[in-house]
This record gives C-alpha cells, structure tokens and sequence, in this order.
C-alpha cells in the first residue's frame, strides 16, 4: 500500500513511456514535483509535476481537465520569455494532470537565504537588483494578462549560468486542483483552497480574487525577507521594521509594495519600476559625491596646478554638453504647451522625454505629474474608475521623483517645489486617502505660507475629512491671498478665489447639517453658506468668469435654500434655473431642478 509520506513516483519510474523519473524534489498542497530525463531525447534533463483534484469523481475530473489545458496553452505561450521555464509537454495519466518544464539548473532564493543567514544577509544593492529582475518579469506576465499568484523566494531561481532569476511554479495551473463539486451535483472552483502560500497572498488574493497588484504585494514581503531574514509581522496593518538599516526611499517603496489596503499599494508593475529608476539615481548621486570629495582631498595640490587648464576643459564640456540641454528645454517647452492645450496623454511623455535628456530638471516630472493627474480626472468623469486610480498612482511617483531630486540633488523653485507637494496632496484625495492629501498640502503651506494653492489644496482636503471648522480657516486663508489686487491679474488666482467662496460655502453647509438639534447655530451657518456663495458668483462676474465657473455656486445656493427650515423651494427651483442658463448640462444642477418641482409640486396637498 502507498504511504501518504511516500512520493508518488520513485527513481526509475517511467510516466507514459517517456519520463524517467531521476529524483523526488517537493510535495505541495497540488501535487508533487520531480527531476526527469526525457527518453525520447537522451540527456535532456526536465521538470515534471503532477496535479492531482481534490476529488475523483467523473464531473470534477472533466471541468479539471478543460482548466488545465487552457492553463497549460497560456503558460506554453509564456515559455517564449527567457526568464520564464518553456513548458515542453503536458498530458493526463491516471486522473492525474502532468506539466513536463525545462529543468532550470541554479539555486532557489529561500536556499540562498539560509545560505546567506549564517554569515550576512542579502545587501540593499543585491535586493534592489533581485526586484528588477522579477518586476521586469512580471511585467511581461502582466501585460499578457497572467497573474503569478506564488511569487516567494522558493519560486525565485537564480540561473547558475547568468546569474538572472527565473519565475517559477505559476499558480494559475493549479486551478485545475481546486474543482470540487457540492452536494447538488454543480462543479466550482473551492474558494476555500486559495492558490498562494500564506503570509505572501494579501487579503484580496486569500479570498480568491487575485489581480495584478496580489503580485507586487508578494514581491514586497519577499524583498523584505531577503534584507531581515524573516517574513514581516504587523501592528495595526503597519509593517514592523523594527529598526532594519536600509535607505528611508527604500522602505518607503517595501511598505507601499506591501500595502495592507490594495488601493494603496502599486497598481501597476511599471509604478513600482520607475520608483526604483528615482531610488537608483539617488544612489548614484550619493556614490559620485562621496568619490568627488575622496579625490578632491586626495589630489588638492595638483588641483591647484591645474587649475587654469581645468578653465579651458570646464568650456570644452559645457560645450558639448549643450546639445542636450537645449533638446530638455524644448521637450519641456512642448510639454507645456499640451498640458495648456489639455492634450494631457501626450504632454506626459513628453514632459518624460525632457527629464531623460536633463536629469537636473525635476520641474519636468512636476508637470509630468500634473499631466497624469489632469488624465486620471478625465478617466474619473467617464467613469473609469480603475484606469484613472492607476493614472493617479503614476502622478504620486512622479511628484515623488521630482519631490526627492530636489531634497538631495538640483531644488526645485520654491513655485515647483510648492506645486510638486500640492499636485501630490490633491491626488491623493482623488484616490480618497485624505489623510495623506493634509499631510502633502500642509507641508506645502509650510514651505510657501503665501502661495494660495496650498491653503486651497489644505482646506479641500480637511473638507473631505469632515473637519469644517479647520476647512474654513484654510479658505479664508485661500481668499485673502488669492483674491487680492495683486493675484486679481491672474486668471488662474481669480478662479481659485472663486472655489475657495465656493468650498467655504460648502463648509458651513456640511457643518449645518451636524448641528440639527441646534436650530438658530443651524440656521446661522446656512446663511454664511449662502453669503460665500453670492460672493463666489460675484466675483466670477467682476473678473468676466462668470460663464466658466458660476453654474457651480449658483446650484450650491439652490441645494442651501433646500436646507434651510422651512425649505425654500422656490427660491432654490430659481438657483438652479440660473445654473442651467450658465450651464445647460450640468448634472448637480439638473438633479437639483428636478427635486425642487417635485417638492414643490407636494407643497398644497401638505398644506392641506
């Protein structure tokens, strides 16, 4: 009788005449694994797995079977990458399901990393290293559609023959494994054997819904076992460092790569790439100083003899080096005039191409990231809610890049560096972490107490988080810088003047509604909501606005009137005619329209 211990197959077995089995490697949850020769191709050395269902029962076995072909035919077409095993052959035996992969001859990272615990553990520059080699992979992956599901150190093989690490054991064959059938007859796939290993499956993928980020998540945990020789705990979803030494940018990219909450992880692999481009040269930066200043103390002297040459090479240099200089400019230039033109797609690639040609123009990726936000707000308005989350995640890494470059290498102005920090915080709130939005916007009234947009951009987000009181000193702030004599030549300020009345208004009108039981203070703070409104509206029309802008606190007056006690239906009913006549086709307006003729038209039948 077969023990349970027992491999299944023993040295010397053949499967379908074909396969000798060399040696037992692993058992898993879905089968087990094996070292083989192919006997039609004398030396030829694989890797042959067997899956086996949960269940033998004929029904199981057929779903099963159509699973893992479809699998199989994907991971055959996956095998054309050179990171990636090319899968030979796969057949069934026997109920049992069978991938015959080429053998990658190297050593897996988990064995690596026992290796390395017993005399020093995988450095910062090895670890960075290891994450592009599998993010590079990974994109490929995703790209084609596929969704790794097992990414850890075990299934990461350093190839002996170039060093390059190979993705191995793909989870989306495994499916065929987890066809079950219930008591009714009906064939599912059991939501209780998830495919992953725990620890490395974040919540969504521990519930069978995997997506793309499910993989970055496990590539985070993995990196940080690799740096501490330990899987990470948690205190209060934070992941515990516990005083690990690697750079502040660094970490900063593990904890967002292993985020608790999806939404706030990386959406994509790309993201997570161009992060690490930012921390690379960052790295760079710092090598090259530290070399300058050893050779500079080194070689004082002959610097000194040298120094009329060093005039003339100085030239020779700036010379040369003005061609690409001249090409950043103009790419910048163009980028410029699309985000002026709206033609945000475009305008961010371009705003890209003027960084590459001059690394010392952070201003590039400022704007590259106001282009992304801008297109993530368009996606947003058609409702594409998931392209326009992941335009705004690239938007927060390329604040990010341009915020770092000018902490550590080439400052921004104080007017970039303001809107980096305001760009980030108002993106942060359209992903709805208002939290980090105050965080951004406040450093950004820190850093230039009489620039308007970051009060502006400190009081929406205080909005958002219900605190009122905090919302309307951030406004008022707002008002007086933007809505003075200076700021009223700027078409730009005179709008924002606007908002900041209108978002005042909102602010008393939220707080209205808290203070039910208080009728006078409700009442008070309806009055001051509307006041901020008229004025938001007049002053659209003093600065010739009005057609822009005004259908916007017009309609917000409507909804205020409604609020008040008794209601003011008619009175609203002519706010929102107003609105429309500005702007036929605004929906706040429209709904608002509709709801105060159908209130009023219950008017007599309650009086009576």
């Amino acid at each position: 009788m077969h023990s349970p211990h027992q491999p299944e197959h023993l040295p010397g077995h053949t499967i379908q005449g074909r396969y000798k089995i060399i040696r037992f490697i692993s058992r898993g949850g879905f089968g087990e694994t094996y070292e083989a020769e192919d006997m039609k191709t004398p030396g030829l050395i694989c890797l042959l797995k067997y899956l086996k269902p949960v269940q033998d029962i004929p029904s199981v076995l057929e779903v099963a079977k159509k699973k893992f072909e479809q699998e199989a035919d994907i991971l055959k077409r996956l095998g054309n990458h050179n990171q990636i095993p090319t899968l030979y052959d796969y057949f069934e035996e026997q109920q049992r399901f069978y991938l015959v992969e080429e053998y990658i001859d190297g050593q897996n990272l988990s064995d690596e990393l026992q290796t390395k615990l017993k005399t020093q553990l995988f450095s910062e520059k090895e670890v960075i290293e290891i994450l592009y080699d599998v993010l590079n992979v990974l994109d490929y992956l995703h790209r084609n559609k596929v969704i790794h599901r097992d990414i850890k150190p075990a299934n990461l093989i350093r190839r002996k023959c170039d060093s390059k690490i190979v993705l191995v054991d793909f989870g989306a064959v495994k499916e065929a494994s987890r066809v079950v059938v219930n008591a009714h007859g009906e064939t599912f796939f059991s939501a209780t054997i998830p495919i992953g290993t725990p620890r490395y499956m974040p919540c969504e993928q521990e519930e069978g819904r995997p997506e793309y980020a499910s993989d970055i998540y496990a590539l985070g945990i993995t990196g940080f076992q690799l740096l501490t020789g330990h899987i990470p705990t948690r205190n209060n979803k934070e992941i515990n460092w516990n005083g690990v030494q690697i750079s502040q940018y660094l970490k900063k990219i593990l904890d967002k790569m292993m985020s608790y909450e999806r939404k706030k992880r990386y959406q994509s692999v790309r993201q997570v790439l161009d992060a690490l481009d930012t921390l690379n040269a960052l790295n760079a930066l710092n090598s090259l100083k530290n070399w300058f200043w050893r050779i500079f103390i080194k070689y004082l002297p002959v610097l000194a003899i040298l120094s009329v040459a060093s005039i003339g090479l100085t030239y020779f240099i700036h010379t040369r080096s003005q061609d690409p200089l001249v090409k950043a400019r103009n790419f910048f230039d163009q980028c410029l005039e699309l985000t002026e033109k709206r033609e945000y797609e475009t305008a961010s690639k371009v705003c890209e191409q003027a960084f590459t040609w001059n690394p010392n123009l952070p201003e590039a990726l400022v704007y590259k990231g106001i282009a992304l936000t801008s297109q993530g707000q368009l996606k947003n308005t058609k409702g594409d809610r998931q392209s326009a989350n992941a335009l705004f995640e690239s938007a927060i890494i390329a604040y990010d890049r341009a915020i770092a470059i000018s902490q550590t290498r080439y400052a921004l102005s104080p007017t970039h560096y303001t809107e980096a920090w305001v760009g980030q915080g108002n993106t942060y709130a359209y992903l709805g972490n208002y939290e980090e939005s105050v965080r951004c916007c406040l450093t950004a009234t820190k850093i230039a107490p009489d620039n308007h947009k970051g009060w502006l951009c400190l009081g929406t987000a205080q909005l958002d988080l219900k605190k009122y009181d905090n919302s309307i000193k951030s406004f008022e702030k707002t008002i007086e810088l933007a809505c003075n004599s200076q700021a009223s030549n700027d078409k730009d300020s005179v709008k924002d003047c606007v908002v900041a009345f209108n978002n005042k208004g909102d602010s008393f009108l939220s707080k209205s509604k808290l203070l039910n039981s208080k009728q006078n203070e409700a009442d008070e703070a309806i009055d001051k909501a509307i006041n901020a409104y008229e004025q938001a509206i007049q002053k659209s029309i003093d600065n010739k606005i009005d057609k822009e802008i005004s259908h916007i606190p017009r309609t917000s007056i409507g909804n205020a009137l409604i609020s008040k006690r008794p209601p003011q239906f008619e009175k609203a009913l002519k706010a929102f005619e107003e609105a429309l006549q500005v702007n036929k086709n605004y929906e706040p307006a429209q709904k608002g329209k509709q709801n105060a003729i159908a209130r009023l038209k219950q008017q007599p039948s309650t009086q009576d």
